[in-house]
């Protein structure tokens, strides 16, 4: 996928450990599609912290999570679900950050039934 959308666009896209951020104000957005809900609920502020510090002013975060509160782990592997006000409580700390856009949706995947929460923020003058 990372090569696939530095060929896209034409720009250099990277993947990296959430942990491994440490870039100030270079990036325009970030796309976090079902790659967050494997973080322990711990380290989710330390990410977002770490997206805002990332992105430019104006800069989008696109993330989504499994619909539903909590951890779980599924077949060996950590789930961190969110439900709406999980994530506002979440984004709370966060006064660079704020929410644009919060929805639902379900899986197109013939075989999953998955219902998803997706967030799209924007960082803004704290």
């Amino acid at each position: 996928m990372v090569d696939a959308t530095t060929e896209l666009t034409g720009r250099q896209a990277l993947h990296i450990a959430f942990q491994e951020i440490s870039y100030a104000e270079e990036f325009d957005g970030i796309w976090a599609c079902a790659s967050l809900l494997h973080l322990p609920l711990v380290d989710l502020p330390d990410a977002f912290c770490r997206f805002t510090q990332v992105l430019r002013l104006s800069g989008v975060i696109y993330a989504s999570f499994n619909e539903g509160k909590g951890e779980r782990n599924q077949n060996g592997r950590l789930f961190t679900d969110m439900d709406e006000p999980s994530m506002r409580e979440l984004l709370t700390g966060f006064s660079g950050l704020e929410m644009i856009q919060l929805w639902h949706t379900v899986d197109l995947r013939p075989d999953r039934s998955d219902k998803w929460l997706n967030v799209l923020l924007q960082r803004r003058a704290s």
